[in-house]
Order: structure tokens, then C-alpha cells, then sequence
């Protein structure tokens, strides 16, 4: 439907999408989150008004559970952006997380997801 589909996809005035909205919420549930990314998973590309992609608000905002969620889902289907310049800030993602949380670093969870950055900017390898 129509009214939906605008819904998911037209940012509002702040220039956030309705998943940005969603997981800006703290106690966000991950069944909601994975429904609008199922709904409109272009989402996880797009950056608010504030430089800020639905990664980066998991990352401040929302439980390890929905934050792995949306790195998952922003990894496989390559909605990174340009790695040059994000390489960095999704490590600190990740690495904040893992200080905050104990025990992450030793989950399949966190090693998968930093070798998913890995994979998709081998380039960070070389340096």
C-alpha cells in the first residue's frame, strides 16, 4: 500500500527514515527492527541529516542483540557506504560495544561481525 511504502521511504523533516526512528527508541524490540528492514532494507544506507546511518543509531541506542542485527544486515547486503572514509567509525562501533559488554569479544557474534568489516575492506589488512 501506498501510505505504507511513503512511510518506510520519505524521511521526515530531520531527515530520518522510519528505521531511524525505530531503532532510536532504547527498548526497541528486535522483532520490530527486523521487520522494517525487511520492509525497505535500503534503509541501512541512508544517513540522517546528522551523518547518521541506522549502524551508527543501533550502536548508541539500542540493546548488543538489535545493534548485531542491523550490522548483519547492513554487511550482507552491502549497505556500508564508502569504507575509506567509515572503516574507522564501524571498528569503534564495535570495539565500544565490546567494552561495554563483557564477554563479546569472545562471542562468534563479534568475530563474525569483525570479519565481515574485514572482508569488505580487505584494504584495512595492508596498512
Amino acid at each position: 500500500d501506498y501510505s505504507s511504502r511513503r512511510l518506510l521511504t520519505v524521511p521526515d523533516e530531520s531527515g530520518s527514515l522510519y528505521l531511524h526512528r525505530v531503532i532510536s527508541g532504547s527498548n526497541v524490540a528486535l522483532g520490530s527492527v527486523k521487520l522494517v528492514c525487511e520492509a525497505n532494507i535500503d534503509a541501512l544506507a541512508v544517513e540522517d541529516i546528522n551523518g547518521m546511518a541506522p549502524l551508527a543509531i543501533a550502536a548508541k541506542h539500542t540493546s548488543t542483540d538489535v545493534m548485531m542485527y542491523v550490522w548483519r544486515q547492513t554487511f550482507e547486503h552491502g549497505k556500508f557506504g564508502n569504507l575509506d572514509k567509515k572503516f574507522r567509525a564501524y571498528l569503534s562501533i564495535l570495539l565500544e560495544r565490546a567494552n561495554q559488554e563483557e564477554g563479546l569479544t569472545n562471542s562468534l557474534e563479534f568475530v563474525d561481525a569483525l570479519f565481515q568489516l574485514l572482508l569488505a575492506y580487505p584494504g584495512a589488512l595492508k596498512r
